[in-house]
């Protein structure tokens, strides 16, 4: 695992994630040049851009922070809308653990860098869905 000083910009992350059952979901997210706009302080040089929609559909944090993602096309293209400060686990519906994130460049196919893996996490266990596909398989890390 390596510290993450990197511009997201032009990246996806998939995290991949268990329930209670072990059966593994993932979330697949985007970085565009525009995310985060409403975040940094600066001023706009188009004015038609008034504010933005700070509504998330997904939440990706835990006892101290959150970064919320929406899905902007209705495809499952999620990017980044929102930060939050505060421990939002008595917020949630459903929570999932993260077992491990993976990182590659928009155009690239496949993810095969991993940037985080879960401890104590039984890999032999784990359900991946029949339509996981080329997504990878988190395993332990040799």
């Amino acid at each position: 695992m390596r510290v993450l000083s990197i511009n997201f910009v032009g990246k996806r992350l998939l995290f991949a994630a268990t329930d209670k059952h072990k059966k593994v979901y993932s979330l697949e997210i985007g970085f565009g040049a525009g995310n985060f706009h409403h975040l940094t302080g600066l001023d706009t040089t188009n004015k038609s851009w008034s504010h933005p929609l700070l509504y998330t559909e997904k939440l990706v944090g835990g006892a101290k922070w959150a970064i919320g993602f929406r899905d902007v096309r209705g495809k499952g293209d999620y990017v980044p809308d929102t930060l939050l400060e505060g421990d939002i686990r008595q917020n949630l519906r459903d929570t999932y653990r993260i077992i491990a994130t993976y990182i590659k460049k928009a155009g690239e196919a496949n993810f095969e860098e991993v940037i985080y893996r879960a401890k104590n996490v039984e890999y032999n266990k784990l359900i991946y869905p029949d339509d996981w596909g080329e997504r990878p398989q988190a395993v332990l890390s040799p």
